[in-house]
């Protein structure tokens, strides 16, 4: 058994509601010694914050999901409701995210400018705050890669592209440019995604971390059914085969990785 660490998960969500503690206790038996519960809207942040206090060696991020900064209309100010939560729970929440730019689903002018706007609340935030930003990027790299140069002076010290699902020269622009690291899940393993694997091949592992972003995009084993982090070893399995290093040596990078990157005092 290996150590694991899920710095992206999402086990408050209703479709684990049925057995949650039992999926919790099959990632311990895993190896799974920490997870971060990340909120997508101010309601969601809220129960990520509940399941991070329920279970042991949890912690939470905050923040809206680039899809839902519609309420953003409603609540111009969303950096008002987040700031709530983090002087209400300092020490269970690690990071502030997800947030970032998502143009899969919809892209028109009005979400680009809800997304920037919402993107730039919670870098202020994360920086007030010294929290490690949360990224989600969609249909958006050159996007992201001009928003973080343009807004270089007010960008945290940490931060994690979540997912990533781009190429080397993205992964070079994140860790050498930004300092930031690369959330390496499920998707590193789906055959199709060699330029996944060829980024994280030639990426240093002190700049990797685990994650799921359960439910969804399970690894290849796993393909279709109900993601958990119980499921990760084969992730970092792949990683250390890409660095054709022992996995021992390797899982116990990346969870210090993992520590190291949100302030995680485990």
């Amino acid at each position: 058994m290996i150590p694991l660490f899920d710095t992206h998960t999402h086990d408050s969500f209703d479709v684990f509601d049925a057995d949650r503690t039992e999926m919790m206790a099959r990632g311990k038996e895993k190896g799974v010694i920490g997870k971060i519960q990340i909120g997508c809207d101010i309601s969601s942040s809220k129960n990520a914050i509940n399941v991070a206090m329920e279970y042991e060696n949890m912690w939470a991020s905050v923040g809206i999901h680039p899809c839902s900064v519609l309420s953003l209309k409603e609540f111009p100010k969303i950096e008002d409701e987040l700031e709530e939560l983090l002087k209400k729970y300092p020490q269970k929440i690690v990071a502030i995210g997800e947030t970032g730019f998502d143009f899969f689903h919809e892209d028109t002018p009005e979400i680009r400018f809800l997304q920037e706007n919402s993107l730039l609340q919670h870098c202020h935030l994360a920086t007030k705050y010294k929290k490690t930003l949360v990224i989600h990027t969609r249909n958006a790299t050159e996007e992201s890669i001009l928003f973080f140069r343009l807004h270089r002076e007010k960008l945290p010290k940490r931060g994690v592209f979540h997912c990533f699902g781009e190429d080397l020269v993205f992964a070079n622009f994140a860790t050498q440019e930004l300092g930031y690291a690369l959330g390496i899940g499920g998707t590193l393993t789906y055959k199709k995604n060699e330029h996944i694997r060829d980024a994280v091949q030639k990426t240093p592992l002190e700049f990797l971390v685990t994650e799921t972003d359960a439910p969804y995009l399970a690894p290849q084993s796993y393909r279709g059914k109900r993601n958990e982090s119980s499921y990760m070893t084969e992730v970092v399995e792949l990683i250390a085969d890409l660095k054709n290093i022992p996995v021992e040596k390797c899982a116990e990078q990346l969870v210090q990785n993992a520590k190291n990157i949100f302030q995680i005092p485990l």
